[in-house]
């Protein structure tokens, strides 16, 4: 591919990876800690859309933090569960590291590395 070619692509992602989590941060405020459907659908949409897309780029750790997103809320919409206040907080921790990675990306080239809290994060939310 030419760097030309790259270049589009990545302000590309950067554009829908930017839309992905102002819906995820969005729905995230909105729901709290009530189960919503609707809420709950379209922040496992934008997770498994931000995930897709990030590991197609080569973006694992934007991918990782995607993915168990993802897993997370369609385990809720299939279980109907609604969120506890320490999972809410957890889950705005990882999307401010997406917000990170994305800004990392797009101003050094490289996504962020995921810290150890992160990465802690990631196993709570994982093992609901």
């Amino acid at each position: 591919m030419t760097d030309d070619l790259i270049a589009q692509f990545k302000g590309l992602y950067l554009k829908t990876a930017r839309e992905y989590i102002t819906i995820l941060e969005h729905k995230t405020n909105i729901i709290g800690t009530k189960f919503s459907q609707d809420s709950f659908q379209h922040i496992f949409m934008a997770a498994h859309s931000l995930k897709s897309q990030s590991l197609a780029m080569g973006y694992t750790n934007t991918g990782t933090v995607s993915r168990a997103l993802e897993l997370y809320f369609q385990f809720h919409i299939q279980l109907k569960k609604s969120v506890t206040n320490e999972e809410l907080e957890f889950i705005k921790q990882l999307i401010s590291f997406l917000k990170l990675s994305l800004e990392s990306i797009e101003k050094k080239g490289h996504e962020k590395m995921l810290t150890e809290e992160e990465n802690n994060i990631l196993l709570r939310i994982q093992n609901d």
